[in-house]
């Protein structure tokens, strides 16, 4: 009866963990991406307005939020800075290129997703080695047991 409670517990844990660091692992890899991305459509919707551009900086928080400050997104943010230097001295719409900049956080998104589904490969692997393959050698060692009482 022991045993059998053992090889429950090592089966629960084994859940439990893989399902946290999962969480924890696509909150790492995605939560950059949800608010630099929430900014840019936020300042796009804003321009669309028609608010002042001092304005639609503060209410997307665009300047201090995730895109321009996170290193991961350097490239990225270069361009927007760029963008809107060019807005605030031309006044031109910046659409077209505002666009190739959400295109482009698209696909740093889409290249993080399929290493995220590699790391959540690992984390399922681990999980079945250390906790569910335990319980199962567990079984096995008593069904040999109970046949060597025999």
């Amino acid at each position: 009866k022991s045993l059998f409670l053992l090889m429950i517990v090592l089966q629960v844990l084994g859940m439990a963990a893989f399902y946290q660091l999962v969480v924890v692992l696509k909150d790492k890899t995605f939560k950059k991406f949800y608010m630099a991305i929430q900014e840019l459509y936020l300042f796009s919707a804003f321009l669309d307005v028609g608010l002042p551009l001092n304005e639609v900086l503060d209410n997307s928080k665009l300047m201090q939020g995730s895109l321009l400050e996170n290193k991961f997104f350097s490239a990225l943010g270069t361009r927007t800075k760029k963008l809107i230097e060019r807005l605030k001295e031309t006044g031109l719409s910046p659409k077209e290129e505002l666009q190739e900049i959400i295109e482009g956080l698209w696909h740093l998104q889409d290249e993080q997703f399929l290493k995220f589904t590699n790391k959540v490969q690992i984390l399922k692997f681990s999980a079945l080695a250390f906790f569910f393959l335990p319980a199962y050698f567990l079984y096995l060692a008593s069904i040999f047991q109970f046949f060597m009482e025999q």
